[in-house]
């Protein structure tokens, strides 16, 4: 529809393996308990629909200071299964993941949990399982709405859209891509397992033809904005 925006959201989630502990406390029937540690990296960006151009434009990106949650539950609030995803997603009400995205994580939370629980070894009463969560979230702005934003950007961006020295780019390194799940935050595609990625000099990392292209407009990292070597 002209002039209306649209909002992408992506998540990716993933547990470490469970680490369980056969804990001694100086009572004779010890409590079993669940302790988990949830961590989120939110990565926000805008995008702009221009008149003639089938892909929209990005605009401006950033990643957010991560967010870290701590839940404690005994093997009773756990059994309670409804108890339970009512607290973790209270504790996690303020992360910037909604709808579809919450329910899947909040699933994939109980799923490991339970399959931790019931895998622990004999005499073990305490499990520890970090979740990590990313999330992207792409706000695209309609055409009702792109001259304005353009105009705005061009003139508070004239520094930024200065490109890099080609010799710069020319010396940016590849890297191998073996963390799954990971995506490049210019084309939002995921990155394919074993594959050869281009890295910046402040470590992020990208597909090579998106941010060779990326510093042919701008001597600025998307994420963080490391300065590159400016064209002459």
């Amino acid at each position: 529809m002209e002039g209306a925006d649209t909002v992408l959201s992506y998540i990716m989630l993933d547990a470490e393996t469970p680490l369980t502990i056969r804990e001694q406390p100086p009572y004779s029937h010890p409590q079993f308990l669940i302790d988990l540690k949830f961590s989120c990296d939110a990565y926000f960006s805008d995008w702009v629909i221009t008149p003639g151009s089938a892909e929209p434009r990005f605009l401006d990106g950033v990643l957010q200071p991560r967010i870290e949650s701590f839940i404690h539950l005994s093997l009773h609030q756990f059994l309670w299964h409804e108890g339970a995803r009512e607290t973790i997603d209270r504790e996690l009400k303020n992360w910037p993941v909604w709808g579809e995205e919450r329910r899947r994580l909040l699933d994939f939370a109980m799923k490991k949990t339970r399959e931790a629980v019931i895998s622990t070894p004999a005499g073990h009463n305490l499990i520890h399982i970090n979740f990590r969560v990313s999330v992207i979230h792409k706000h695209i702005f309609g055409e009702r709405v792109a001259s304005q934003i353009l105009q705005q950007s061009m003139e508070e961006d004239t520094e930024f859209m200065i490109p890099a020295a080609d010799s710069s780019i020319a010396s940016l390194e590849s890297k191998k891509i073996t963390e799954p799940g990971t995506s490049c935050s210019i084309c939002m595609e995921e990155f394919e397992e074993g594959c050869d990625g281009v890295c910046m000099p402040c470590s992020h990392v990208f597909h090579g033809d998106c941010i060779k292209k990326w510093l042919s407009t701008s001597h600025y990292c998307p994420l963080c904005r490391f300065e590159m070597p400016m064209s002459s």
